[in-house]
Order: C-alpha cells, then structure tokens, then sequence
C-alpha cells in the first residue's frame, strides 16, 4: 500500500476501522439520532463519527413506503 494509513495513538497500520453504533443529539433538540463511531482496531480510539446513514436510509424507506401504502380516506360525494 502506497499511503499506508496509521492510527494517530498508537501508530499501528490501519487497514479496516471498527464500527460501534450509539446515539448523537443536539443541544437544542431532546431527539437522540442513530450515530457510528469509526475506531482503530487496535487501541479503539475514535477516529471519527457521524450519523448512521444505514439506520437514516432505512427509516426513510419504511416512512416513504408506509406514505404509498397507506390508504386515503375517500372524499365525500359532492350531490349539489
């Protein structure tokens, strides 16, 4: 590998990082949202994190798809 990548701490190669899920909020919101960390494997620094799109993908897909399905009330026949 050209660029060989090596964790800040403890300076091992890093060839794949370890992903741990936990929650993320914001200060001004009481929402927990899905969140990864990225950490080397070796020593489990962080890295970094972020929102975990999988989760966020996934229940954009169930809302979208419960949205089709859902069933309409149906308007009432106009008799003027």
């Amino acid at each position: 590998m050209a660029n060989e990548v090596k964790c800040p701490k403890c300076r091992k190669p890093i060839t794949e990082l370890r992903l741990d899920a936990m929650k993320a909020s914001l200060d001004t919101q009481n929402r927990k949202l899905p969140a990864v960390t990225l950490a080397c494997p070796s020593c489990r620094t962080v890295l970094g994190a972020q929102i975990d799109p999988v989760t966020v993908m996934s229940g954009t897909v169930k809302g979208v798809a419960g949205a089709i399905t859902a069933r309409r009330p149906q308007k009432p026949n106009d008799k003027s």
